[in-house]
């Protein structure tokens, strides 16, 4: 069972003066509701916060999936592409991502940074 998972993703264009970063986290909260918090705007600020809750574990993953699967479209849209800067999660909620997850570059070598709740 989902009990909590953490992305963090950053764009890095110096070209086009794009510095994104899109984190999502997801919670369940102590009436059992799971709740997809997404933070994203330009690197080193606050940034824009979203929040939605959602009755099922499965219904938060496809939140997540979305919300990554329209990430992977930023080279068309952006220049440059999103890689994943960390990643905390149980092994069965990367597993259920991990068709989406693999379409992605790391930041850094992601078998030291990869950290299994």
């Amino acid at each position: 069972m989902l009990n909590c998972m953490e992305l963090r993703l950053e764009l890095v264009n110096g070209d086009a003066n794009h510095w994104r970063r899109y984190h999502l986290a997801v919670h369940q909260d102590l009436f059992g509701e799971f709740e997809l918090v997404i933070n994203y705007g330009r690197i080193d600020t606050p940034g824009r916060t979203l929040r939605q809750s959602v009755g099922s574990e499965t219904a938060a993953l496809d939140l997540v999936r979305n919300s990554l699967k329209r990430r992977l479209t930023a080279p068309n849209r952006l220049g440059a592409a999103y890689k994943i800067a960390h990643l905390v999660a149980d092994d069965r909620s990367i597993r259920q991502l991990s068709g989406t997850l693999e379409r992605f570059d790391w930041k850094w070598d992601h078998r030291l940074n990869l950290v299994a709740a």
